[in-house]
């Protein structure tokens, strides 16, 4: 019977630690895109369900941008009543279709931003214990 002992060095103990932290900030950066952003003074929800209504929001506001629609007007989805967005406080929010490919572009910026974040406090070395501190994010 043979017995091997697996000795880490303090090499490999830091590079475990790293690893364990990049996790640590994946997972606060996830927990701060899906949490919340503010646009024109609102707060709205990110849940990932959320951006996905958002961009398809946002795309067809393009579209009706293209086909004309104008400032102001808050019928250029096409329905009968005047196209509204739900806060995070769930009140609605008027929007014409320019300022709801704005939103959809905020929701982006809002993602995109605490990506390139994690990835500042990932290149490192060491990364930050204080990672989830809101001083390392957006």
């Amino acid at each position: 019977m043979t017995f091997t002992l697996n000795i880490k060095t303090a090499e490999d103990l830091a590079a475990e630690d790293q690893e364990r932290l990049a996790a640590q900030v994946n997972a606060e950066r996830d927990r701060r895109i899906d949490g919340h952003f503010t646009f024109n003074g609102v707060e709205y929800q990110s849940r990932p369900e959320d951006r996905e209504n958002m961009a398809g929001a946002a795309t067809s506001a393009l579209a009706a941008i293209t086909q004309g629609a104008q400032p102001g007007d808050l019928r250029w989805h096409g329905g009968a009543k005047d196209f509204v967005w739900i806060a995070a406080d769930n009140s609605t929010v008027s929007m014409d279709a320019q300022t709801m490919f704005a939103l959809g572009q905020a929701a982006m910026a809002h993602k995109q931003s605490h990506i390139f974040a994690a990835r500042v406090l990932k290149d490192k070395s060491p990364i930050p214990n204080d990672y989830g501190e809101d001083t390392h994010w957006p």
